[in-house]
């Protein structure tokens, strides 16, 4: 398999169990957990210091003990020892080997997860709002960016100007919206913000890392809209179901991407019937 590097702009081949220095603070492991939800894997990412003697542990993937052997071995390799866990949402190709990992480094876990299903299995020390991690020459800080999940975070490392989003943004593809679409557009509104240096990369949950992330977030932000606008001209027509709905956008659909489609266009209806509401009320439609 073969990527470019927004930051290089070289190739580079990547497969499951090889490292790859992206920026001079991360280093990416892709988990071998390819699916149709998961495209060719989650990309986990260790952020260090060069010469530093810690790193923190971004999104570990699933429980394959081939890819937990990798993020050990790939810290050791760079004299770090792995003080964090970090996780971006509560999906388990992203927490699924965190347990595992911190049983095997002594690393406590960090996230915004509050679902008890999950917490239960997984015990997590929460981020809160002035959350940061240093680690000595490089430190993490968390945004919280609620839309592809409701515990959706992205993580910050100033120094490097990189922002690890989970699947709030992905490489060369457009995330799934699983919560309100109007949380999503303010998440994107913030992370643009935050990368709005001219410089910042996006290291993201899956897919290549993006190098101009202030143009990606105006084009899914704008493909939004437009899927918004595409389901009022299907209402208006009469088209008001969310099957029906998912039927007359995704004419081609694979089944095992139905429920995630399905509930993107429910949480589209649901910010097309709330900004309909604002707009007949005399309100500033969102």
């Amino acid at each position: 398999m073969r990527r470019t590097d927004p930051v290089t702009g070289q190739w580079f081949d990547i497969e499951p169990g090889t490292a790859h220095q992206v920026t001079d603070h991360a280093v990416h492991l892709l988990a071998p957990n390819a699916s149709a939800w998961t495209y060719e894997g989650t990309n986990t990412w260790l952020i260090g210091a060069p010469g530093g003697n810690a790193c923190a542990v971004v999104d570990p993937g699933d429980e394959a003990p081939e890819h937990l052997a990798a993020i050990i071995d790939t810290a050791r390799r760079r004299g770090w020892q792995i003080a964090a866990i970090l996780v971006s949402h509560g999906h388990p190709d992203h927490f699924g080997g965190a347990r595992q990992l911190a049983e095997l480094t002594g690393a406590p876990i960090y996230s915004a997860i509050v679902d008890e299903r999950v917490v239960l299995h997984l015990p997590t020390r929460p981020i809160g709002p002035a959350w940061q991690l240093d680690l000595g020459g490089v430190t993490i800080t968390a945004l919280r960016t609620p839309g592809h999940s409701d515990d959706s975070l992205t993580f910050q490392v100033p120094g490097d100007d990189v922002l690890l989003t989970g699947d709030t943004i992905l490489g060369g593809r457009s995330s799934a919206v699983f919560g309100p679409l109007a949380d999503f557009l303010d998440s994107l509104t913030l992370i643009r913000a935050a990368a709005d240096s001219g410089s910042a990369v996006i290291l993201p949950g899956h897919g290549t890392p993006v190098g101009d992330p202030v143009a990606t977030i105006d084009r899914l932000t704008e493909v939004r809209l437009a899927r918004v606008a595409q389901i009022a001209q299907l209402v208006d027509a009469g088209v008001t179901s969310i099957g029906a709905i998912t039927d007359a956008i995704y004419p081609h659909l694979p089944a095992q991407r139905r429920p995630a489609a399905e509930a993107s266009v429910q949480s589209h209806l649901a910010y097309l019937v709330t900004t309909r509401d604002r707009s007949d009320s005399g309100g500033v439609p969102a």
